[in-house]
């Protein structure tokens, strides 16, 4: 199985590696659903603030890699041996898991935009776990770099810019999952 891993801010972008990858029939496995899976079950409210309280509490439950080998147990239930995108890597620990699972088969796309940019996606897109004050969206983006996610950033194998045309950045995301073997 090649995997190609999506990395980036909140608000950066990688949800057009998803909008891509459906379009070429690609399956796709976002971290971000298991996060939201695993919160459902274990919040008595769920929110904002809830969905960063479990992915933390998972990690130091798990290890930093748990949100990653539980990705990697979805992959292996997908039948076929193409090409799949993983959504929402943040730390070299999961990195390091997906190396350990699939070796060079793994690519690392990381999805860049400024955090203006950024924020006002954040505020438009409606998904309960984002709370939309300036506040919140800087807290988030200090958790997310907690986790290692600026280093996952720093060591990607293809960088796409995203600020004003998403249809440059789906060129470029249609060009890696096709040569990718999709």
């Amino acid at each position: 199985m090649r995997v190609v891993a999506t990395t980036g801010m909140p608000g950066s972008g990688k949800g057009l590696g998803v909008e891509v990858a459906e379009s070429l029939g690609v399956p796709v496995v976002a971290m971000g659903d298991l996060v939201r899976e695993e919160t459902q079950r274990r919040a008595d409210e769920v929110g904002p603030r809830a969905f960063g309280e479990v992915a933390t509490r998972v990690r130091q439950e798990e290890g930093k890699g748990a949100w990653a080998k539980r990705t990697v147990e979805r992959i292996d239930a997908l039948e076929g041996d193409g090409v799949v995108l993983v959504d929402g890597v943040r730390s070299l620990d999961e990195v390091g898991v997906f190396r350990d699972a699939f070796g060079d088969d793994l690519l690392v796309v990381a999805v860049l935009a400024s955090p203006s940019t950024r924020y006002e996606r954040l505020s438009e897109r409606g998904r309960l776990e984002d709370e939309g004050s300036v506040d919140w969206f800087k807290e988030r983006d200090l958790r997310e770099l907690e986790y290692g996610l600026g280093r996952v950033v720093a060591m990607a194998d293809v960088y796409i810019v995203n600020e004003e045309s998403p249809e440059e950045a789906k060129s470029v995301l249609r060009a890696v999952l096709g040569a990718s073997g999709a």
